[in-house]
């Protein structure tokens, strides 16, 4: 007599019945761990534009400012123009100088709309907390100093 080959359906039940509860407990985790990089690199690349800003307020000796609007959830680099009337500050020309979008997906909080970086190095205070749907926080500051710090602590 020759033995049947191959799997029966109850056992192909099970395997798939398995294979959707492993996939329904794991799916909450990958959306967190999104969220989670997704709330890293925002405040990573916030940071580094204010990095810059500080440089190039340095290098060049004129203030450059960092413009934020929370509610739109967008921010921007600044270059005062003392050239042109009225003076004031434009829009830095050049990759740095678009409107810089913040995920939908992450709320927004500042201390202040903008933060001015000075030729000799200091800056005003900002302070920029993003946060994820899951809680996670993570605070952008630029502190007087002129010194950038990101910490996972926001504005209580």
């Amino acid at each position: 007599m020759i033995k049947p080959r191959g799997f029966t359906l109850i056992e192909l039940v099970l395997v798939i019945l398995l294979i959707s509860v492993l996939i329904g407990l794991s799916t909450p985790q990958f959306k967190n761990t999104y969220e989670g990089l997704e709330l890293d690199n925002s405040s990573r690349d916030l940071a580094q534009i204010m990095n810059f800003a500080r440089e190039m307020a340095v290098v060049n000796r004129e203030n450059y400012r960092i413009f934020i609007d929370p509610g739109e959830r967008v921010y921007w680099l600044e270059r005062y123009d003392a050239s042109n009337e009225p003076a004031g500050y434009k829009r830095f020309a050049g990759r740095f100088g678009k409107a810089f979008r913040i995920s939908g997906r992450l709320s927004v909080l500042s201390s202040g709309n903008e933060a001015v970086f000075y030729p000799d190095g200091h800056s005003d205070e900002l302070r920029v907390v993003l946060a994820s749907k899951a809680g996670e926080k993570r605070s952008v500051t630029a502190k007087p100093g002129g010194e950038i710090v990101i910490s996972e602590q926001g504005i209580e």
